[in-house]
């Protein structure tokens, strides 16, 4: 529901895709740049703990533990190589960040190593957090990207 909010919202670049009628995210990713994408991963986490407020993190996100712990540990190097991504457009962004069950030869970074499943909405978890609690999940879906 926090997705659909959002790119129903004129400041999403999405609704003019879905305005256009018979929309497919898998071609919307042509023209629409990750930072959209991983916005609206972070909306929906966020949305996700106010219906599953004692969730912890890890089953917010989606990812175990131990997995969740190293996400944390590589949060810097994660942030530096998305940024390098944000402004790109296309199924491999998309996928590299986004799609957990991509195949690894397609989630390698610019140094060639391999972005952990669920980096892409880790990172924009973290980077809507203040947002969120400064405006709530529901301004922040009609809000434009970082």
């Amino acid at each position: 529901m926090a997705a659909l909010t959002r790119w129903s919202h004129p400041v999403s670049p999405v609704a003019a895709q879905i305005a256009h009628g018979n929309w497919d995210r898998w071609i919307a990713a042509r023209d629409v740049p990750l930072v959209e994408w991983v916005y609206s991963a972070g909306v929906v986490v966020h949305a996700r703990a106010l219906v599953e407020p004692e969730a912890p993190p890890e089953v917010l996100l989606g990812v175990a533990r131990g997995h969740f712990r190293r996400l944390r540990r590589d949060e810097r190097a994660l942030i530096s190589e998305l940024n390098l991504d944000l402004p790109q457009t296309g199924v491999g962004v998309m996928m590299r960040w986004l799609e957990d069950d991509a195949p690894p030869a397609l989630r390698r970074g610019s140094d060639g190593d391999l972005i952990p499943s669920g980096a892409g909405r880790y990172l924009a978890w973290r980077e809507l957090a203040d947002r969120v609690a400064r405006v709530g999940v529901v301004e922040a879906c009609a809000m434009a990207v970082f």
